[in-house]
């Protein structure tokens, strides 16, 4: 098919099994929606203000 453009299965692969370590049987039965989404948080640090806030939002320690 000219003109048809392959979808990148290789690069695809790369970024969910290499960069966001996901394991190859995990990989084939997420979405490209929920890899998308996973690439999404991977490229956005944590920074610390935000980090101050799930750590209130979500103490560690119990109150009781």
């Amino acid at each position: 098919m000219a003109g048809v453009e392959r979808f990148p299965w290789a690069r695809v692969m790369q970024l969910g099994i290499g960069t966001l370590g996901i394991p190859p049987e995990q990989f084939w039965r997420c979405t490209l929606r929920e890899i998308t989404a996973a690439l999404g948080s991977a490229e956005m640090p944590l920074h610390r203000q935000s980090l101050e806030e799930l750590m209130h939002e979500w103490p560690d320690e119990s109150p009781f």
